[in-house]
């Protein structure tokens, strides 16, 4: 467990980074695309097959509050 403040310092450092590196377009696109993919990650790892939206989204609170995810 860490902070907010810990994880908002490590994001906003490492996006401006990437901006003067590769410009913000570039930037944009390298978060979409690691976003994308862990969520992907996450489903495919954590998740079971829903029948439903409504088993979709239980399912979904249910893992992110035992992650402390939001909370």
């Amino acid at each position: 467990m860490t902070r907010i403040e810990i994880y908002r310092l490590m994001q906003y450092t490492l996006r401006d980074k990437l901006e003067e590196a590769c410009g913000t377009e570039q930037a944009d696109k390298i978060f979409y695309d690691s976003g994308h993919l862990a969520g992907s990650e996450f489903y495919a790892n954590m998740m079971e097959q829903p029948d439903d939206l409504d088993h979709f989204v239980r399912q979904l609170q249910n893992i992110l509050k035992e992650l402390k995810v939001g909370i």
